[in-house]
C-alpha cells in the first residue's frame, strides 16, 4: 500500500464524501485540472461583463415591464379608460419580447426597447407637462428616460460590437 492509499484509509467517515472526490493526477492529467476544480467548485463561476449587463438590463426590463402593465391596468379600473388598459397591455407585451430576446438578440431587442421607452416617454411626458401630477405620468416618464437610457447604451455597445467585426 503506498503513502497516498494508507492517508485516504486514515481519513474519519465523517469526511468520507471528501474522499471520494479524491483525486490521483498523473503528469498529463494537468490540463483536465483546472476544467475539474471549475466543475466541483463550491463557489459560482464568474460572469462576463456582457453576460451581466445582459442579465441586469433584463431585470429592469421585466420590472418596467410589469409596471407598465400594472399600470394600465390601473387606468382602467379607475376610470374605466379602454386606451389606458390598451396601451398598458401592449407596452407591457412588448417590453416582455424584449426581455426574451435581450439573450439572443442584442442589437434588436434593445432597439426595439428603446423605441417604446421613447413612446411612453413621449405620450407620458407630455401628459406631465399638462398635469404636473407625480403619479402616474411623472413615474412612468421618469422610468421610461432611465430605460431609454440603458437602452440606448445597449444599441450603442451593440453597434461598437458589430463594427469592430465589419473591420477585422
Amino acid at each position: 500500500m503506498g503513502p497516498t492509499q494508507s492517508f485516504l484509509l486514515s481519513i474519519p467517515s465523517k469526511f468520507q464524501p471528501l474522499r471520494s472526490r479524491t483525486v490521483n493526477l498523473r503528469d498529463s492529467d494537468y490540463g483536465n485540472l483546472e476544467k475539474w476544480r471549475s466543475s466541483n467548485s463550491p463557489f459560482p463561476q464568474q460572469q462576463s461583463k456582457q453576460e451581466m449587463d445582459i442579465s441586469t438590463s433584463q431585470k429592469l426590463t421585466l420590472g418596467y415591464a410589469a409596471l407598465v402593465g400594472v399600470g394600465g391596468i390601473m387606468g382602467y379600473v379607475k376610470s374605466r379608460s379602454h386606451i389606458s388598459a390598451i396601451a398598458g397591455g401592449l407596452s407591457a407585451s412588448a417590453l416582455y419580447y424584449v426581455y426574451t430576446e435581450l439573450p439572443n438578440r442584442p442589437g434588436f431587442a434593445s432597439s426595439l426597447g428603446l423605441g417604446v421607452s421613447t413612446m411612453l416617454l413621449g405620450s407620458m411626458g407630455s401628459r406631465y407637462l399638462k398635469s404636473r401630477k407625480i403619479f402616474p405620468a411623472g413615474v412612468v416618464s421618469a422610468l421610461s428616460l432611465v430605460m431609454a437610457g440603458v437602452n440606448a447604451t445597449l444599441c450603442m455597445r451593440d453597434a461598437g460590437r458589430t463594427a469592430s467585426r465589419q473591420s477585422q
